[in-house]
């Protein structure tokens, strides 16, 4: 394994090209938080992600999960790609690179915040009728689970009193087709946000229009992009 480990470190040194991007991916589990680090760049014409390594942050008794435990964690590259937590705006400051948030985190946090209102209406169709159950981390979930819960409720007996004591008010079901409807402008930018041969011209594209009938979404797509020059820069 360890001569693998070398043949691949030397075809990777022998190909990487003197300019080239990093992206960091974390992920925590209970009190674990993994760095998974990719170098990015083009060879040919072909887009090139390979991992660089994925490993605890904290190794000894005085590591921390800061900024400065994860440029350690990173010692070269050239721009960085990253989600919009402010460690990793700190990282991308404390290593003199721009940074360029991820575009479908962003969303992420633009519809956790737009759908925070409607708690109170969701919870009524998850719980008692759990149609679909939906994620924390993720949106998508209750784009799933609103379709479902309007195709199972075409079944129920508009007669059946006991059922409709649990079952959600007019008032509240008009709130969740209107939701539905808005999250539908937003799961079609969503899906189209990790294509492979999306630019960053064309993410800023898509989220632009996607501003156009979502202006609310402004707070975490506009003012949240920590390089703003740097990203309208590469055209």
């Amino acid at each position: 394994m360890e001569n693998v480990t070398k043949a691949v470190e030397r075809r990777m040194g022998d190909e990487l090209p003197e300019k080239f991007g990093i992206v960091l991916d974390g992920w925590t589990r209970g009190s674990e938080h993994y760095l998974a680090v990719f170098v990015c760049y083009e060879l040919i014409g072909v887009r090139h992600a390979p991992l660089l390594s994925m490993a605890p942050i904290i190794n000894g008794p005085n590591d921390s999960l800061n900024p400065e435990s994860h440029m350690a964690a990173v010692s070269a590259g050239g721009p960085s790609f990253g989600d919009n937590y402010a460690v990793n705006k700190r990282l991308a400051r404390l290593l003199g690179l721009p940074l360029v948030g991820c575009a479908s985190h962003r969303l992420n946090l633009a519809v956790k915040s737009f759908i925070a209102p409607h708690e109170e209406e969701l919870e009524q169709i998850e719980d008692p009728l759990h149609p679909k159950l939906r994620q924390a981390t993720r949106w998508g979930s209750i784009y799933t689970m609103l379709p479902r819960y309007f195709k199972l409720r075409e079944f129920f007996s508009a007669d059946d009193e006991e059922l409709a004591v649990e079952m959600p008010s007019l008032a509240v079901n008009r709130k969740l087709k209107t939701l539905l409807e808005q999250l539908g402008d937003v799961q079609s930018v969503s899906m189209k946000l990790p294509s492979e041969d999306l630019s960053l011209l064309d993410a800023r594209d898509l989220l632009n229009g996607l501003l156009e009938v979502m202006p609310s979404f402004v707070n975490y797509m506009a003012e949240v992009v920590h390089s703003p020059d740097f990203e309208s820069g590469c055209r």
